[in-house]
């Protein structure tokens, strides 16, 4: 038999076995996606039931005050990270004043995921809180290699306080969509912030 004619003979097994192939491969990437969309959604979910107990919380925390003068403020850190990330470090400045700074020889890497990080009195008038955050990434197995980067996250929000308010501020750390942004990216800060008179 000849060259040509073995190689007519194998043409029709190659290109079923790159058919093959290719679908594995284009089933692979949509099971990833599908994957994602579901994390996605999962993460949505849990953001809400996690939102609304917060709520109830600050509520809670807003009507027990008691009837004093000034101004008061509460911040707190919600860690939404949900351990694809680790809080190596944590630095609060209010109006320009250091109110709060941690790293992980504290014990924050273990701590709690909701924690107050500052209260006490403030003047009457605009204020601006600054969070910078050192965070390391946090993977196992094939991921294990993300524990080597190590990312700056800052943000700064603005708020006003009258006489006789009580400012809560949530600083809300969370991830951003998987399908949208790198690894590096991901990671985000996003303010909460109610001010209400003291209860009578």
């Amino acid at each position: 038999m000849s060259l040509g004619a073995l190689c007519t003979m194998l043409s029709p097994n190659v290109a079923v076995a790159d058919g093959v192939e290719s679908s594995a491969s284009q089933s692979e990437e949509d099971f990833q996606k599908e994957l994602l969309t579901i994390e996605e959604k999962v993460t949505a979910l849990k953001k809400n039931v996690f939102s609304a107990k917060a709520t109830l919380n600050l509520l809670r925390e807003l009507v027990v005050q008691e009837n004093v003068s000034g101004s008061k403020v509460n911040v707190w850190q919600i860690n939404q990270l949900n351990g694809s990330y680790v809080i190596k470090s944590a630095a609060y400045v209010l109006d320009g004043t250091p109110v709060y700074n941690i790293n992980d020889s504290s014990g924050m890497r273990a701590g709690n995921p909701e924690i107050m990080v500052y209260s006490g009195d403030m003047g009457v008038d605009d204020h601006t809180l600054m969070v910078e955050l050192e965070l390391a990434g946090s993977g196992r197995g094939l991921f294990s290699y993300v524990d080597d980067y190590v990312f700056t996250v800052r943000s700064t929000t603005s708020f006003s306080s009258e006489e006789g308010e009580n400012c809560v501020i949530r600083t809300m750390v969370e991830k951003r969509s998987a399908l949208t942004y790198t690894y590096e990216e991901r990671p985000n800060i996003v303010f909460q912030q109610i001010c209400s008179e003291f209860a009578e």
